[in-house]
């Protein structure tokens, strides 16, 4: 979550394992060894993917056996009747990010039926001149079909081995009989290119990238096995967690929740969401999504529009 700066906290009670990066600027990250520079958006990502194991991954598994714990010694105290007050725990799994480095047993799942993206996307004087500079940037103007099968094989064990983390933390709320009143948010950060469009990574407002999962699951309280294919952003989900819990809204978040268009799919919704992506070497970029449109605004460059089939229209 990259908590920065001396409190480690951010206004939670406690915290079970630390921060995956430094606590101030400056500072020295996560030790990646052999690994070193994989973790950000570079060639060498590509070049040293495949089977073995990364700091991230043993970051996880810590983290996954401290909530596993945390959620038993919950279960002792309800079995002792000595649980009288809501809890809520958030959990930050690194994987899958990059490095792209999943340990034999995962690797092996996909090695032999890994697919190429199926969105190439050649480099050429057409592209716009963001990608262009970004992918000689980083060095992607061409990627061997070797290193992008490596990256997507390993790719695709670290979302296996994720999903299995997060197997023994549901286990873990069921077993505990924590599960029957409690809302589970599942989202992330940002996606991942994983070689569409010749491009890697985050970075980008290609929707491979910039669209996250929102996966819900509150017993009783929820529809079970429904997709909602509204238009919806993070800030949504914040609102939601509050308006779950029966609290007023953040008084100045345009965060909106999503409980009613969930319980009924004719409820009214605005389908819009905005992103930006701005960072210290001059990329001011922006993107707003409204319906079945999506608008990519570059600072000091052309913008782009976006017409996404089968995608829902704007309601108002």
């Amino acid at each position: 979550m990259h908590a920065l700066g001396p409190d480690q906290l951010h206004g939670y009670a406690e915290r079970l394992v630390g921060d995956h990066g430094p606590n101030y600027h400056g500072g020295s990250g996560v030790d990646h060894g052999e690994l070193s520079g994989t973790a950000g958006p570079a060639r060498v990502s590509l070049q040293k993917s495949g089977a073995g194991q990364s700091a991230y991954q043993v970051h996880d598994e810590d983290v996954t056996a401290a909530t596993v714990d945390y959620l038993n010694r919950l279960g002792v105290q309800k079995r002792a009747g000595l649980l009288d007050a809501p809890f809520s725990i958030s959990v930050g799994f690194m994987l899958p990010h990059q490095p792209f480095v999943a340990r034999q047993e995962d690797y092996r799942l996909y090695e032999e039926q890994m697919t190429m993206p199926q969105t190439p996307e050649p480099f050429s004087e057409a592209l716009h001149p963001y990608f262009r500079w970004w992918r000689e940037k980083c060095g992607i103007v061409e990627v061997s079909d070797a290193e992008i099968l490596r990256a997507r094989t390993a790719y695709w064990a670290l979302v296996t081995r994720m999903d299995m983390m997060i197997g023994q933390i549901l286990t873990a709320l069921r077993e505990n009989g924590l599960d029957e009143d409690t809302l589970i948010l599942y989202s992330s950060d940002h996606g991942e290119q994983i070689g569409e469009h010749g491009l890697w990574w985050k970075q980008t407002f290609y929707e491979h990238s910039v669209k996250v999962p929102a996966i819900l699951s509150w017993r009783g309280a929820l529809p079970e096995g429904v997709r909602c294919d509204r238009v919806v952003s993070s800030l949504d989900l914040n609102a939601t967690m509050l308006d779950a819990l029966g609290a007023p809204p953040l008084p100045h978040s345009r965060g909106r929740s999503t409980l009613p268009i969930l319980r009924d799919a004719n409820a009214p919704w605005e389908d819009i969401a905005f992103s930006e992506y701005c960072t210290d070497e001059g990329c001011y970029h922006r993107m707003v999504r409204d319906g079945e449109w999506k608008l990519n605004y570059y600072h000091g460059q052309p913008p782009a529009a976006f017409q996404l089939e089968g995608r829902p229209k704007r309601i108002a």
